[in-house]
């Protein structure tokens, strides 16, 4: 379950070009918002198999996000993404996966309150489907990892006007630390 701790009731104002003079405070887009202002609802499974002799990881996750209501009637789309990743661990160090990801964001409802930016705008321009392809490399030496990854969006329909996904690089370190550390003898 997901609450909000931020605002999703930040104003701007509406003034003239001339002298500043405040028109009317309009309530900022969704996008602009802290938070969406409504309790969401996150459901997430996953399967993993590993075939230890070939140092190979078939992974599948599901993730669900069905967003609530805020105080002004509005929800944001609901998120649903589906991923399949194959991974192969050569020489204990390096590993090489790739994942295949499907996602799709419903359209968003527009409460009642009234904003400049137009309810039918942001109801139209919302929602979407992508298909993306995700290689990542990872190097791991003990409990510290490097890894890279390149998402690549192979397919995107999107309602209305709005920005589509690029092409993204990311770079990272991982630590993994135990609270407990496994004892080994020395005859193994």
């Amino acid at each position: 379950m997901k609450i909000p701790i931020g605002s999703h009731t930040d104003t701007i104002a509406a003034t003239t070009a001339f002298d500043g003079t405040v028109l009317k405070w309009d309530v900022k887009p969704p996008i602009s918002q802290l938070s969406s202002g409504a309790n969401d609802l996150i459901l997430y499974s996953f399967f993993l198999r590993e075939y230890k002799l070939k140092k190979i990881r078939v992974f599948a996750n599901i993730l669900h996000i069905s967003k609530g209501y805020n105080s002004f009637g509005s929800k944001i789309g609901n998120y649903t993404s589906f991923a399949v990743y194959l991974g192969k661990t050569f020489n204990n160090k390096i590993t090489s996966t790739i994942q295949f990801k499907r996602e799709f964001i419903k359209q968003m409802i527009v409460g009642e309150t009234e904003v400049s930016y137009g309810r039918a705008t942001l109801e139209e321009s919302s929602g979407s489907k992508k298909t993306f392809v995700i290689p990542q490399i990872s190097y791991s030496l003990k409990s510290l990892s490097i890894f890279a990854t390149y998402e690549l969006p192979i397919y995107q329909y999107l309602n209305g006007s709005q920005i589509g996904s690029k092409n993204q690089f990311t770079v990272g370190l991982n630590y993994r630390f135990l609270s407990k550390k496994n004892e080994v003898s020395e005859e193994n």
